[in-house]
């Protein structure tokens, strides 16, 4: 029979899987890549925007100090009302540069834009909070009029600035909030795609084991059970070929040699079968075959005794052919057991050697007593062959 090479379908099937899952494991584990950088670029931008509201807190604190050291101006400036009065302004105008410099850096967008708008309301007010503050420094003994009216513009100011600063928090909350919660969305999905991951390779690694169990570790303990009966000489075991898979070929190759080993089993077993009958001939022909030749030779003096009327010579020619015939017989008989052995050989040594002894006893008189643990042995037919020929020697012997 011609070999074919094996194909490696099992092989290839595997590399399949495992392409498959390390794809689904790299493609999950890019993904929460880019999800946890995405995450950690949002979590940047809710410091950004927390950071801006920390400053418009500051330009809050910072007017509202400012009004208030304006506000101590209205009696009269003095010295120390006066620096006091250009220190928080310096620091309102340095607050108000650097929150407009944060957001220069931005992408032009419509929230960008709408807070620009309320940047540029509170810078407006506050120019015209520190307008007011200088207008009280640079005129002396201000009257009561002008008193009034820096007094009013004071009060609109300290209203309008907490106004436009809360709007401009409310945008940084609102913005904060949702890309906290964009975040968390991001994590749910992260957390719902590896448990999902983690099923997937539940399933996968049960699918693997019943896909193994029925290709691979069935067919397996089937072959070795089959082997193991051929081992102790039933040579008609077959493996049933499922697929064409390497386990498919091993099966293949196992019926095939177990067909070569029946085949060559039977040829034994057929030579043996013409070594006993060859046997058999050579001992029917130095046997019986010898016998008979004697008898035939020594009839013509038994005779002529009779022809003389010698009683005692007649007598012993008589009692010797006899003897002949009684031998004869006994090796006719010992040739048809040896014949029934070989037509039994089939059933098996044990019922072999039980259904011979049987007939030996039957034949001869003498009990024999066979027991055998266990009924399978299985040897080889030359092996059987010679094991009765020894049990046929030594019950002769015993004869």
């Amino acid at each position: 029979m011609r070999q074919t090479p094996l194909r490696g379908l099992l092989t290839r099937r595997l590399s399949v899987f495992l392409s498959l899952v390390v794809m689904l494991l790299l493609s999950v584990a890019a993904g929460s890549l880019v999800l946890a950088r995405t995450i950690s670029q949002r979590s940047e931008r809710i410091q950004v925007e927390n950071s801006h509201i920390r400053l418009t807190e500051a330009i809050h604190s910072a007017a509202y100090h400012l009004i208030l050291e304006a506000s101590l101006l209205l009696p009269g400036p003095t010295r120390a009302t006066s620096d006091r009065l250009a220190q928080e302004s310096a620091e309102l105008e340095r607050l108000l540069a650097e929150y407009r410099a944060s957001h220069l850096r931005q992408r032009d967008t419509e929230s960008a834009q709408q807070e620009l708008t309320m940047l540029a309301e509170v810078e407006a007010l506050a120019a015209d909070l520190m307008g007011a503050t200088a207008h009280l420094l640079d005129v002396d003994g201000i009257g009561e009029p002008e008193k009034s009216g820096v007094l009013a513009r004071l009060e609109t100011i300290s209203r309008e600035i907490p106004e436009s600063v809360a709007r401009i928090n409310t945008l940084h909350r609102r913005r904060a909030d949702a890309l906290i919660e964009q975040s968390r969305r991001d994590l749910a999905t992260i957390l719902g795609v590896s448990v999902g991951v983690a099923l997937l390779a539940a399933l996968a690694v049960v699918a693997a084991s019943r896909y193994a169990a029925r290709r691979v570790t069935i067919p397996l303990q089937a072959l070795a059970s089959a082997a193991r009966r051929i081992a102790g000489g039933d040579y008609s075991q077959r493996m049933v070929v499922h697929a064409r898979d390497e386990i498919g070929q091993l099966a293949e190759a196992f019926n095939v040699m177990a067909g070569r080993l029946q085949a060559h089993e039977r040829q034994i077993q057929g030579l043996a079968t013409v070594a006993e009958r060859d046997r058999l001939a050579r001992e029917m022909h130095d046997g019986p075959a010898q016998a008979l030749a004697l008898i035939r030779m020594r009839l013509p003096s038994l005779e002529e005794a009779v022809g003389r009327d010698d009683a005692p010579a007649s007598q012993a020619i008589a009692r010797e052919l006899r003897d002949i015939a009684t031998r004869a017989s006994q090796e006719v008989r010992q040739a048809i057991f040896d014949l029934r052995v070989m037509v039994s050989r089939n059933l098996g040594l044990v019922p072999t050697l039980t259904e011979y002894l049987h007939d030996f006893s039957a034949d001869s008189g003498i009990r024999v007593d066979f027991s055998a643990d266990g009924s399978e042995f299985q040897f080889a037919p030359d092996v059987e062959l010679q094991l009765m020929r020894i049990l046929q020697e030594a019950l002769t012997n015993v004869r």
